[in-house]
């Protein structure tokens, strides 16, 4: 693959742009080539590596507990003091929406980190 860039662009040209009709597009860089990664496949096991490590998932399962216990009492705490009838499934995905929210605002701080301390690519200098 090669990279050509000028003052204010980066363009990608190669196999690996392929099928990525935004690669040669002015401004934009090619994804491919600024991740190091051909497929989205990595990108799931890296997110799916920080989801379930340094301590995410305690940090969505307290968000969950605290943020899913308000809302299930402003949604359903009539029912459940007055003795009517309570939505379990309502109240599972009251949970379960925080633990997503909180793990993904988490993970994706973590993916941009990653990508702001990672050295970027090597660029050649030549004009097209």
């Amino acid at each position: 693959m090669k990279t050509t860039t000028d003052a204010t662009a980066t363009m990608c040209e190669g196999p690996d742009c392929a099928g990525n009709p935004d690669a040669n597009a002015i401004g934009v860089t090619c994804p491919i080539s600024s991740r190091g990664e051909k497929s989205g496949t990595s990108m799931i096991r890296r997110f799916l590596s920080y989801a379930t490590q340094s301590g995410i998932p305690c940090r969505s399962f307290l968000v969950a507990v605290v943020v899913g216990t308000i809302l299930n009492l402003i949604n359903q705490g009539d029912a459940a003091v007055g003795g009517g009838s309570v939505n379990w499934t309502k109240i599972g995905l009251t949970f379960l929406v925080p633990y997503c929210v909180a793990t993904y605002g988490a993970v994706s701080y973590r993916l941009r980190q990653e990508r702001e301390t990672r050295p970027s690519p090597s660029v050649s200098s030549e004009q097209p």
